[in-house]
């Protein structure tokens, strides 16, 4: 792997964002917090201007090892044995975990492939690929893993507020509505009241208040 300038497209890794986080990545690699898990391959820091950190691979990593639990954005990756064919097993492990940002799933069946998907609890899920983003396909919100979602029209609707719209109507009141183009025909059919979700940011998109223009004589907004 070539490391170096992330701006750099031949680049395949970058630096970590802070000192502080490349000195917790190099706690990983201590005996004290690696545990009985083996590392194989990186562990250590990049002898080079920056916070850049070998590509490090640990094997023989159980369930319960700090290794397998930590969310710690790195270049590590920690490798566990699991039953051939137990697809179930292997869900309830990757399952059984505080975070789900993210998943991968590399198998040759796509059936398979798509009902482990199905049954993984994250974010998102990369069938026989990984990280390919696109700026409308939303991502995150998964258990410990953050609040919200980013990218997509999920993310626009956080910057949104909805508000609830309720209005006695009557044969006077439908017909405007019908009239303002805030109805069908068919609904302003029906009687009783009616309830209008809106979406604004600061200001109310054009609704039901649009009706003080249209309402019939003697009727007002107040």
């Amino acid at each position: 792997m070539k490391i170096g300038d992330p701006l750099d497209r031949s680049m395949d890794h970058g630096p970590q964002n802070h000192k502080a986080h490349l000195e917790k990545l190099l706690q990983y690699c201590e005996p004290e917090v690696k545990e009985e898990a083996t590392l194989v391959y990186g562990g250590r820091q990049v002898q080079r201007s920056g916070f850049f950190m070998e590509p490090t691979v640990f094997t023989d990593v159980e369930d319960h090892m700090y290794l397998a639990k930590e969310e710690s954005f790195e270049p590590i990756m920690v490798i566990s044995k699991f039953q051939n064919g137990d697809i179930d097993g292997v869900l309830n492990r990757a399952n059984n975990s505080e975070c789900g940002l993210a998943s991968g799933v590399f198998m040759r069946n796509i059936n398979k492939a798509m009902y482990v998907s199905n049954k993984l609890e994250a974010g998102r899920v990369f069938i026989n690929t990984y990280n390919k983003m696109d700026v409308a396909a939303p991502f995150g919100r998964v258990k410990q893993s953050g609040f919200g979602k980013d990218l997509g029209e999920e993310a626009l609707n956080e910057y949104l507020k909805t508000k609830m719209v309720t209005l006695q109507s009557n044969a006077s009141i439908r017909k405007a509505l019908v009239n303002s183009l805030l109805l069908s025909p068919s609904q302003a059919d029906e009687r009783g009241t009616i309830c209008e979700p809106q979406k604004y940011t600061q200001e109310p998109r054009r609704g039901l208040g649009h009706l003080c223009e249209h309402l019939p004589e003697g009727l007002s907004k107040f």
